[in-house]
């Protein structure tokens, strides 16, 4: 007789919670992202805030330079630049990362 067949004489396997089919996976509950809302010519644009922090690898404690991110945005899309000692590939989302932060800095 074939494994898993109906007709087995076997009992069906159970898991150690007692229920016979086997567990389904849980998504594990991530904390919300932090979100900001800005105002620039009239238009109110919502963001992550630290979503370039992150991406960058830098931690909260250190200021992120706007001659650092003016050296980066220069970048082309596709190549690596330097940030901070280390290598990052600039992406379509990281220009307009960088670009946003140094729309921010300028208004302050």
């Amino acid at each position: 007789m074939a494994y898993g067949s109906k007709s087995s004489n076997r009992a069906p396997m159970r898991a150690a919670n007692g229920a016979t089919s086997p567990a389904k996976k849980m998504k594990k509950n991530s904390p919300k992202k932090k979100t900001g809302e800005v105002t620039i010519d009239g238009k109110k644009i919502k963001f992550e805030e630290g979503a370039l922090r992150r991406a960058l690898k830098v931690p909260a404690n250190e200021k992120i330079l706007m001659g650092d991110l003016k050296k980066a945005n220069k970048t082309e899309i596709g190549k690596e630049f330097m940030y901070d000692g280390k290598k990052f590939k600039m992406t379509q989302l990281m220009k307009k990362r960088i670009t946003f932060a140094i729309t921010l800095m300028k208004m302050k």
